[in-house]
């Protein structure tokens, strides 16, 4: 049996023809189905959203589920051991190869944003950084969407939902100390202490108390959790944390892997048009597969693909569509619009005291026999580099703390941001490295300006669409993360960064706006906007359609002040009980 092998992947289902019925390629409307191909909920994806909603929608039995993943399962090696997930990447079978447009801001080159293609989603592939944002980011949706559920104090009890109930400490040597916590739901994460290389940021010395508990939300004070890693310190993904075994065996949901949905089916009805289904298929010169939807059919597909597939479909600007060749079945200016990323930016520094794990990306055959001990120790004894995320240091921090902007010094600041560590420097994620022992420093803008656009390359399903992000579009984004650069370097570098490295000067700093095309990477994105005049409605819905509803990091009004799986997670359990009641009915 491999290692990290999912006891539960027999339970998928890759035979198509077992959850729809195939079609030729003739057919242009859904004519008739059997019972096998007839859900009352369909669910587009099986990332970090669709996981969720497929196990919490089907604790109602009444409610048949079925859950379609364009990739397979997310349980390998690569995704299970935390720090091994960037080895993923470039791998096309398991990662979409996904490239924005050439940029004038990023001195014309295409920068590479992969999506994960496996259950569990980017949940599977990413940093594991378990961070939620700010109780203000939740307000401003409150205000954005006219719909005060959306605001903190009426969303936070969907966070405690979610929220701890069971701690327990890990300790597999005197250095390496894990705080693991549990949640009601079946989500897990933990806190890393006392590991040589990572900082504490929650020490004053070097950062100016920026960082101190004080100066976080005491709502999310107690959450103090830093990465999605279990008791066991392998990754936890919303596949691992929702499809288990016992959510499997439910007779009223079937996850089918290996099925990308292609295109959303519709039909008018009294002068109204309704979401009836999908069509999918496992390739692009496979048979095609329909199946019914008699309740919703609910869009999961991430930031990327969620909008595509409503262009695809023909809902979206009736224009580009119409230069595409689709035909137009709601014209919904909005769709593919309002492509929001964290910019960050990373400064790479030369370790004096030669403590960074540079055997982690190998250059010489001792840093490869390095690495080897370093997975046999991880094997054996779950400790060690392997156990880390790499990026367990983090700060956040806002332009109205004085103590670190004196107001003399940065008049014009006004910037809400996160400063976060790697052991480790790298570029490409993480692909590039150096010989010397190196570590960075990541500063990211968490509430940019700058807005992209999601368009179609074709009318084919198996096309990338054209990714426009425009960073630094607007002029205050780049001044903001110079102003936070320097501020995050007089800051830290005092105390905590010279016992490290040698300092930079001002005059140095200075030149960085010059670079940071070249040193922009991405985090996150979202492209819908839940709002009154937007594409969605506070429940999800889409405007004009019935029947269909989008539920991923997109939705979000706003992109908000950290990771959003967190917010993910929270935000599918407030929609779900008028979910459940909507399609019991």
């Amino acid at each position: 049996m491999p290692l990290f092998y999912n006891p539960n992947s027999w339970r998928y289902i890759s035979e198509l023809s077992k959850v729809g019925t195939r079609i030729s390629s003739s057919e242009s409307d859904i004519g008739t189905t059997g019972s096998n191909s007839t859900w009352d909920v369909i669910i587009v994806g099986g990332g970090t959203s669709g996981c969720v909603l497929a196990a919490r929608l089907s604790e109602d039995p009444s409610i048949r589920v079925l859950l379609l993943e364009a990739g397979g399962s997310g349980y390998n090696l690569f995704t299970r051991v935390p720090g091994a997930y960037s080895k993923l990447f470039y791998d096309p079978k398991q990662v979409f190869q996904l490239y924005t447009e050439p940029d004038e801001n990023t001195k014309g080159r295409k920068l590479f944003w992969p999506r994960a293609k496996m259950l569990g989603g980017c949940s599977s592939i990413n940093a594991e950084m378990a961070q939620y944002g700010a109780p203000g980011d939740f307000d401003e949706w409150a205000r954005i969407t006219g719909d005060e559920s959306w605001s903190w104090k009426n969303f936070s009890p969907f966070w405690n939902s979610e929220s701890l109930n069971a701690t327990c400490h890990i300790q597999p040597s005197p250095a390496l100390t894990y705080l693991v916590k549990e949640v009601q739901g079946p989500v897990k994460a933990c806190e890393n202490l006392k590991i040589p290389f990572s900082p504490d940021f929650n020490q004053v010395i070097g950062t100016k108390g920026v960082n101190r508990n004080r100066n976080v939300p005491t709502s999310l004070l107690r959450l103090k959790l830093v990465t999605y890693i279990d008791e066991k310190l392998e990754r936890v993904s919303s596949e691992s944390a929702y499809l288990t075994k016992e959510v499997l065996n439910r007779p009223n949901l079937k996850v089918a892997v290996r099925a990308r949905v292609t295109k959303i089916l519709f039909e008018k009805r009294d002068g109204e048009i309704l979401a009836v289904g999908v069509e999918f298929a496992n390739s692009r010169k496979g048979p095609r597969f329909r199946a019914r939807s008699l309740k919703e059919v609910v869009l999961s597909a991430g930031a990327i693909h969620s909008p595509q597939l409503l262009l695809l479909s023909g809902v979206g600007p009736s224009k580009h569509l119409q230069e595409q060749n689709i035909s137009v079945v709601h014209d919904l200016p909005g769709v593919g619009s309002q492509l929001i990323d964290h910019p960050v930016v990373d400064f790479y520094f030369k370790d004096k005291t030669d403590t960074a794990p540079a055997h982690m990306i190998p250059h010489t055959l001792g840093d490869h026999v390095r690495y080897a001990a370093t997975a046999l120790r991880y094997f054996l004894q779950r400790w060690g580099h392997l156990a880390s995320n790499w990026g367990e240091g983090a700060a956040f921090c806002r332009s109205d703390d004085l103590t670190l902007f004196p107001p003399e010094e940065f008049r014009e600041l006004k910037v809400q941001d996160k400063i976060f560590t790697t052991a480790l420097a790298y570029k490409e994620h993480g692909r590039v490295g150096w010989k010397p022992s190196t570590f960075a420093i990541h500063v990211v803008l968490l509430r940019p300006l700058s807005k992209g656009s999601i368009t179609l390359k074709s009318d084919s399903p198996w096309d990338h669409p054209i990714i426009t992000p425009n960073y630094l579009q607007d002029d205050s984004d780049i001044s903001k993360l110079l102003l936070e650069l320097i501020g995050t370097m007089k800051g830290e570098g005092a105390e905590t960064l010279d016992t490290y490295t040698d300092q930079k000067t001002d005059e140095e700093l200075e030149e960085i706006p010059r670079e940071l095309s070249d040193i922009i990477r991405r985090l996150h994105a979202a492209w819908l906007h839940l709002s009154k005049e937007g594409i969605l409605d506070s429940q999800l819905r889409v405007y004009g359609i019935k029947g269909l509803r989008v539920c991923d990091a997109s939705v979000f009004p706003n992109i908000v002040s950290g990771h959003t799986a967190g917010a993910c997670f929270a935000s599918r359990r407030k929609i779900i009980e008028d979910f459940k009641e909507r399609v019991s009915d």
